[in-house]
């Protein structure tokens, strides 16, 4: 069992203490060293991560075998919720900045939580949502500032 601080956590915000409480009982503290990899590209998605603490890095390989970073992972920050999907596969490489601190879970038992108890899941789903869009927001941002600044691209991008 972890020492989950559920409340540093936004996606527990407005969930039941009967939720966080089987939540905590489900994880597990981690912890890895600077450079390793928390997950990478390509993987079965199996597990949920909360980040205690440290600083991880969301990375991806570009097709000429450049190292792409699209965020950084800090305290409070959940990642790898992909895995609450059935057959999901990792879309980026998780590596750790300096040492971090995790908290793990299970994914289907992460979502079995969720659906156990009817609407008392409902809340934390919401968050996760929110959660995801935010992100797709960020990254939609990001790829519009990249295609509206690429010298080759900027005649394209600009519609008349």
């Amino acid at each position: 069992m972890g020492s989950l601080q559920h409340m540093r956590f936004n996606i527990f915000n407005n969930v039941s203490q009967d939720i966080v409480d089987k939540v905590k009982s489900a994880v597990t503290e981690v912890t890895f060293k600077k450079n390793e990899i928390i997950y990478e590209k390509g993987e079965k998605a199996e597990k949920v991560y909360l980040m205690n603490e440290g600083k991880a890095l969301l990375q991806v390989e570009s097709e000429q075998g450049f190292q792409i970073n699209l965020g950084a992972l800090k305290s409070g920050y959940c990642f790898g919720w992909s895995a609450l999907e059935e057959d999901s596969v990792r879309q980026h490489t998780i590596v750790c900045a300096e040492r971090c601190v995790v908290e793990v879970v299970d994914g289907e038992t992460l979502r079995g939580i969720i659906e156990a108890d009817g609407c008392k899941g409902l809340p934390l789903l919401w968050n996760l949502w929110s959660l995801a869009k935010d992100r797709l927001d960020l990254r939609t941002d990001q790829l519009v500032k990249v295609i509206v600044t690429h010298p080759s691209l900027e005649d394209e991008a600009v519609s008349k």
